[in-house]
């Protein structure tokens, strides 16, 4: 929207920022997973419903995380609300769902449109691009399968804002903040953090019991 358009324009200003963008999680932490169809694809009755990653983006997404394109294209500004739907898969969602078939063309139409985003043009995105897997529930976690929208075409309330700097990343939060609260002063801002910082959160626990078991380890060959 509007909103997320003049944001990123003026974080993009800010001194020491690279890339800007915006996503509903960030890359290590996707957790909503919804259901999609598959145009032209008849999918039987008992089979178990077709369900992946839902993550809706902004157009930089890619480049500000680091997420390579494997085949086709990214996201552009041109892919809005007044164009036609299209969408990104990843690795896993290709193999798990176009095993012996181009996915680049086809089409799906996702689960949300109906109930969560008040965009009922667009039901109906086309596969543009392929993009590399991403650890989106940890590290210790395998890749899943995940469909990515377009952020203007799948307008959500709640998003979290991304961007890489050039600089130490906490120099520029005060920055941020005031670009936020320069277009709605009334815009909460929470979790502020780094990816260092969200990657050595998600290896706390493994990094404790490797302690322990050292620590175990030590005692026994003490005993």
């Amino acid at each position: 929207n509007n909103f997320h358009k003049q944001l990123l324009e003026r974080i993009s200003a800010v001194p020491g920022v690279k890339n800007a963008t915006i996503a509903y999680d960030h890359p290590l932490a996707s957790n909503w997973l919804d259901s999609f169809q598959i145009e032209g694809r008849v999918v039987p009755a008992e089979s178990r419903s077709q369900s992946a990653n839902f993550i809706p983006v902004g157009p930089d997404y890619f480049d500000t995380v680091g997420v390579g394109l494997a085949a086709g294209r990214k996201f552009t500004p041109q892919d809005d609300a007044d164009h036609p739907g299209v969408a990104l898969v990843n690795e896993s969602f290709v193999k798990h769902y176009f095993a012996n078939e181009n996915a680049l063309g086809q089409r799906i139409r996702p689960g949300p449109p109906g109930r969560i985003w008040d965009n009922q043009k667009l039901t109906s995105f086309e596969i543009v691009g392929i993009v590399r897997d991403v650890k989106l529930a940890g590290l210790d976690a395998p890749s899943e399968p995940a469909y990515y929208l377009p952020a203007s075409q799948a307008p959500l309330d709640d998003m979290t804002i991304l961007v890489r700097t050039t600089t130490e990343p906490l120099a520029i939060v005060g920055a941020v903040r005031q670009a936020v609260w320069s277009i709605d002063p009334n815009q909460p801002i929470s979790n502020v953090s780094t990816l260092e910082k969200v990657v050595d959160d998600s290896i706390a626990q493994r990094r404790l019991n490797m302690l322990l078991m050292g620590l175990f380890g030590g005692l026994a060959m003490l005993l």
